[in-house]
């Protein structure tokens, strides 16, 4: 046997059917019950998908979820990142001081392709050091290369006459005949060297 209040709570339900766009005041009045019974029926009503929801409702609001913890032994990849940059910056400063910049170069060749390839790393700072890796790659292979072919014969005599400086006569003389195969004169027979306007006085 039902009690008093599902009674009230059936005809409250039978009249929202029956005038779902009236307020909860109006529905109340309507069907004689209180505002809070209506309330009741209602939610029942709207969770059973009998009737719409109100729309000056407040939507549920998301419950906030836990940051995810990092995993044991990878740390946060912006921690992460800062620290293999400060490890590198303190490697290359004690580099400066003891090694040559070929070893420098080859180091930073080393480093830049490790952070390339670590996942662990942000995809910014993979990215960056790739970059780097083939830009370092490339001058090493422009240094390596030379200036290339000279573009015309004045430039390449200008390029020997630097060159020639820098190495000395007695270097230069030696380099053109082993060059061309060209044999030095035994000692005694080479032609004395002709005073200037003169003519070459030959050996004795």
């Amino acid at each position: 046997m039902s009690t008093f209040r599902e009674l009230k709570l059936t005809r409250a339900r039978e009249y929202i059917l029956a005038n779902p766009d009236q307020s909860k005041a109006e529905q109340s009045r309507g069907c004689g019950v209180s505002p809070r019974l209506v309330a009741q029926a209602r939610a029942q009503l709207v969770a059973e998908g009998r009737l719409a929801p109100s729309r000056k409702a407040e939507p549920p609001r998301p419950k906030p979820q836990p940051a995810p913890e990092p995993s044991e032994g990878a740390p946060a990849p912006t921690l992460y990142d800062h620290d293999a940059m400060a490890a590198m910056a303190a490697a290359a400063d004690m580099a400066i001081d003891s090694l040559d910049d070929e070893e420098i170069h080859r180091r930073l060749l080393r480093q830049a392709l490790r952070f390339a390839l670590d996942m662990k790393l942000h995809v910014d700072t993979r990215l960056s050091a790739s970059q780097m890796y083939f830009k370092l790659r490339d001058m090493a292979k422009a240094r390596n290369l030379g200036p290339g072919a000279p573009v015309d014969f004045e430039t390449g005599v200008a390029r020997l006459a630097d060159l020639h400086r820098a190495c000395g006569p007695k270097m230069v003389l030696a380099a053109v005949n082993l060059a061309f195969d060209v044999k030095e004169a035994p000692s005694g027979q080479a032609e004395q060297a002709a005073p200037a306007g003169g003519t070459p006085t030959p050996p004795a």
